[in-house]
C-alpha cells in the first residue's frame, strides 16, 4: 500500500506466472495476461510493471516486443478479477496459502 507523500516508484519483473495483483483494504485486483515464454520483453524482460505515488498505483501487463509491417495488428489482453474478503498477503505463504486458492477458484469460474 501506498503511504501518503511516498516518492514516486516503478517496478518491472519478467513474470511467467500470467497474473499480478494488488490487495487493498480486503480486496484483490487481479490482472491475467498471456506470457510467452523465450520472447522479448521491453524494459529490461518486464511482463509485469507497477507505477505508485502519493495518488495511486498502476499495475500493468506488457505483451512481447513486436514488429508490425503496415496494416497489421497485434493484441494484448487482459483478464480482470476483483475478489472479496481477501486479507493483504504479508509472506510468499500467504500468497499461496490465500491468494491463490482465490484466484484458481475465480479463474474457474471465469
Amino acid at each position: 500500500q501506498q503511504q501518503a507523500g511516498g516518492t514516486p516508484q516503478k517496478i518491472g519483473v519478467g513474470s511467467a506466472e500470467g497474473w499480478a495483483a494488488y490487495a487493498n483494504h480486503g480486496h484483490l485486483f487481479v490482472k491475467t495476461h498471456r506470457y510467452v515464454p523465450g520472447a522479448e520483453y521491453s524494459d529490461k524482460g518486464s511482463s509485469v510493471e507497477v507505477f505508485t505515488n502519493s495518488d495511486m498505483l498502476e499495475l500493468e501487463t506488457l505483451g512481447p516486443v513486436t514488429t508490425l509491417v503496415p496494416g497489421a495488428t497485434v493484441e494484448h489482453v487482459e483478464q480482470w478479477y476483483l475478489l472479496r474478503d481477501v486479507p493483504a498477503p504479508q509472506t510468499e505463504d500467504d500468497v499461496r496459502q490465500i491468494v491463490l486458492p482465490k484466484l484458481q477458484a475465480a479463474l474457474g469460474a471465469g
